[in-house]
């Protein structure tokens, strides 16, 4: 992560250094840059997601704490092209369909 928060920061300045110093320019830029940001961590978060339900013992705890977890925590919910842009981790929806699919993966090969 400390990679891809160098390389976004580092395009940032390099635009700044070399094109006209506007306001506006520098906070479009910055929200660019910021969202790009955003949907490479979440790809990497998706990966993580992806490994814990396959590699826990029961998927089914990923469920019933993320279902726990929605239930106290209401970062942006219900604001879906928000929670797109703004928020860097998987949406507690995605993470229960990733443990669904991890139980279904294990009875389809006979894991459980």
């Amino acid at each position: 992560m400390a990679l891809t928060q160098l390389l976004v920061f580092t395009i940032g300045l390099f635009f700044l250094a070399n094109t006209p110093s506007h306001i506006v320019f520098s906070m479009l830029l910055a929200l660019i840059l910021s969202i790009t940001y955003i949907r490479i961590v979440k790809f990497f978060e998706y990966q993580a997601d992806q490994y814990a339900a396959r590699n826990m013992s029961s998927p089914q705890g990923m469920i019933s704490g993320n279902i726990k977890m929605k239930k106290v925590n209401r970062t942006l919910d219900g604001n879906k092209y928000l929670q797109w842009m703004f928020v860097c981790a998987v949406p507690y929806d995605e993470r229960i369909k990733i443990a669904q699919k991890e139980i279904e993966r294990r009875k389809v090969n006979k894991i459980i």
